[in-house]
């Protein structure tokens, strides 16, 4: 169901246990797995948007779903979700029904105790994550974590410079952004 992938690791530090999901859904407008004379009108029905969601439904049923109350526990939701937030709508300005914001629609209304860390640190700053300049990558934290924050750094570094001249489309090593997020671990009890 999960096109490019997801992974979900609880790892312990300083005693904490951190549940962390990776997430990298599918890029496409289209619905996946449809024949190409297809593709563009499921684009214009928004398909990728809704094939992005039913990835997420998939992923927070096998790992979020499957605790008794994750709002209090230690979760990083993090990737690429190649989906738009109405977060950033104040540099969209799209419709806040737009079906663009579907995938962070459904993790606002099914885990509200998730917190999108840049969008919480830098309110009304529009911090792009791709060369595209749109923001499609997010971390995501639960309260106990979202209040260890210490640092959020969302900006251009030197690895994401075009390859060649000419050639934008192309970043070593990649062509999204860092998102480095520094917890002080000890502010959690």
């Amino acid at each position: 169901v999960v096109v490019h992938g997801a992974g979900w690791a609880k790892v312990k530090v300083k005693d904490k246990d951190i549940n962390f999901i990776t997430v990298h859904l599918q890029p496409q407008s289209y619905w996946r797995y449809i024949p190409d004379e297809k593709k563009e009108e499921s684009s214009r029905n928004y398909g990728g948007e809704m094939y992005r969601k039913m990835e997420m439904e998939w992923i927070f049923n096998h790992t979020v779903n499957t605790v008794g109350s994750p709002e209090n526990d230690l979760w990083v939701l993090l990737g690429d979700f190649n989906a738009r937030s109405r977060k950033d709508n104040f540099k969209y300005k799209w419709s806040l029904s737009d079906p663009r914001f579907t995938v962070h629609k459904y993790i606002e209304e099914v885990a509200p105790y998730f917190y999108d860390v840049v969008a919480e640190m830098f309110p009304e700053i529009f911090c792009p994550s791709h060369s595209g300049n749109s923001r499609i990558d997010y971390v995501y934290v639960t309260k106990p974590l979202l209040q260890a924050v210490r640092k959020v750094i969302a900006t251009p570094d030197e690895y994401t410079e075009p390859v060649s001249a000419g050639v934008a489309k192309y970043k070593r090593p990649s062509d999204h952004m860092p998102i480095i997020v520094d917890f002080n671990l000890d502010k959690i009890k």
